[in-house]
């Protein structure tokens, strides 16, 4: 009885010390993005708050890729834009609004949890609901995502990175 009664005293100290670490770690995090984000200029400030009011939730897909069923991904580019400043500014919704059949865009693909990025083109094939797209890969991608051109893609237009004519 006394040994089982260790054991479990041991097991709640054990969890304690980790659920502490794991909070002081979290914590860290956010303050190490407080202090990120306080360095930003006014204008950076406004860019990041203007696409965060801007950013809709996609409506679920079954046919966009996924790590675990196709092998590689997509990034949410006008989520990440929420996060931070991008080296180019992502498409405006006018730009995407006009998008039509045999318009070229810049999609990127990854694998290994974002480890692994490439920036593919894609010429739309078809416009879907929701603001869904289907797309041809127009050049092979790196061979770590195997990715070949003419495969077909189906994206959001969040995935958009650029717009091509």
């Amino acid at each position: 009885m006394d040994n089982s009664v260790t054991v479990i005293f041991v097991l709640l100290g054990l969890s304690a010390v980790l659920g502490y670490w794991f909070l002081r770690r979290e914590n860290q995090r956010d303050r190490d993005s407080a202090t990120a984000r306080a360095k930003l200029s006014k204008e950076d400030k406004a860019i990041l708050r203007a696409n965060a009011m801007n950013y809709v939730l996609p409506v679920p897909n079954a046919s966009v890729p996924t790590e675990k069923e196709q092998g590689f991904g997509l990034q949410d580019i006008a989520w990440q834009a929420t996060e931070v400043v991008l080296d180019v500014r992502r498409p405006q919704e006018k730009d995407l609004n006009r998008l039509g059949k045999g318009a070229g865009v810049a999609i990127v693909a990854t694998r290994d949890k974002g480890e692994t990025t490439a920036t593919v083109v894609v010429r739309l094939r078809d416009l879907l609901e929701n603001d869904y797209f289907t797309g041809e890969l127009q050049e092979d991608s790196s061979d770590e995502l195997g990715l070949k051109e003419g495969q077909a893609v189906t994206f959001h237009s969040n995935h958009i990175k650029a717009v091509f004519p």
